[in-house]
């Protein structure tokens, strides 16, 4: 039999912060598991804070991110194109098939 899964078994975390799992975790440590995750993403705050901004998280693999997606999605529209002039392609292959049967 598996356990439901409700929006309270998983605490949401913060950009370098993974979210907490509470599913395993025994249920007289959650409320402390979740203090020390909270203790947690205010020191990662702080810390980023501290940072210079050419080093903090959100410039560095955010940005990162945000570079492959432009990537995928450039991928994407040539792969489109393509397969618009293939198809193209082959309409006017097509046609001069028939073109020439008669």
């Amino acid at each position: 039999m598996e356990k439901r899964r409700s929006a309270l078994d998983i605490i949401d975390g913060y950009k370098g912060i993974m979210p907490l799992d509470m599913r395993d975790i025994d249920p007289k440590y959650r409320n402390d598991a979740i203090k020390q995750h909270e203790h947690d993403i205010a020191e990662y705050i702080k810390y980023q804070k501290s940072l210079s901004p050419r080093l903090r998280y959100e410039n560095t693999v955010m940005r990162a991110e945000k570079l492959y997606k432009i990537d995928d999605d450039a991928a994407l529209d040539r792969r489109k194109k393509r397969e618009i002039e293939q198809e193209y392609k082959h309409e006017q292959k097509g046609k001069s098939y028939v073109k020439y049967a008669k």
